[in-house]
């Protein structure tokens, strides 16, 4: 019995401990601050992104009645022209109202690509902190262990 517990004690003394390199450590450390650093600038940047992301919405909203609007006065300024076509007046109305749905359903469709664009970024940046959070915690765990 005495064999077999001076032949395991000698197992152990012969296994070196395992060597922790401070390099390592120290490697392991400033990606961890980098990663920290960056989540902290990644959420804040999430949230002025949600929140110009309301102002985008209500912006994208009124230039959609705006078109709206213009549309149909396009459609009634038309209307009337068609009832006398040689009015000159009713011509200059009609092209006037004409320009201006023009311009207010080019302003419409810039105000809904701004929006799902931003709306596209911040779903990136979501997944992106979620990414460096996972990375985090997958540096973090050993250290612990």
């Amino acid at each position: 019995m005495l064999a077999t517990v001076s032949l395991h004690a000698q197992d152990t003394a012969n296994t070196p401990a395992p060597v922790i390199d401070s390099t390592v450590l120290t490697k392991e450390n400033k990606e961890i601050t980098n990663l920290t650093n960056q989540l902290t600038e990644r959420r804040a940047k999430l949230e002025k992104m949600e929140a110009t992301l309301q102002k985008k919405m209500e912006d994208k909203k009124k230039s959609d009645v705006e078109a709206q609007d213009s549309a149909e006065k396009n459609a009634k300024a038309a209307s009337k022209l068609t009832d006398d076509a040689t009015d000159k007046k009713l011509s200059r109305r009609a092209r006037k109202a004409a320009k201006e749905a023009e311009g207010d359903a080019k302003s419409a469709r810039r105000d809904n690509r701004e929006f799902e664009s931003l709306q596209n970024d911040i779903e990136s940046l979501r997944k992106r902190i979620l990414d460096d959070e996972q990375k985090l915690l997958k540096l973090q765990t050993p250290s612990a262990q």
